[in-house]
């Protein structure tokens, strides 16, 4: 099975997500054959300092989160 995860935005504030988005996000969620999960900023955070990781230095800059995002959910799932 495959797995996806995306990263949680705020429904209101300064970083809230548009309503493109969300849709994009609940189509996703939409599709049978793959496990999505939402991490939240603040989870991918934590698992970041717990388990010390970092991007590898050959990413783009705008890379670094999904990466990141990507490695979090790896580590939380394995528990």
């Amino acid at each position: 099975m495959r797995r996806i995860s995306l990263k949680g935005r705020n429904t209101n504030g300064k970083f809230a997500g548009g309503a493109v988005g969300f849709k994009i996000e609940a189509l996703v969620q939409s599709l049978e054959e793959c496990d999505v999960m939402i991490m939240m900023p603040t989870t991918i955070a934590s698992q970041v300092r717990r388990h010390t990781l970092t991007a590898p230095e050959s990413l783009y800059k705008y890379q670094h989160g999904a990466y990141l995002t990507a490695s979090a959910t790896l580590v939380k799932s394995d528990k």
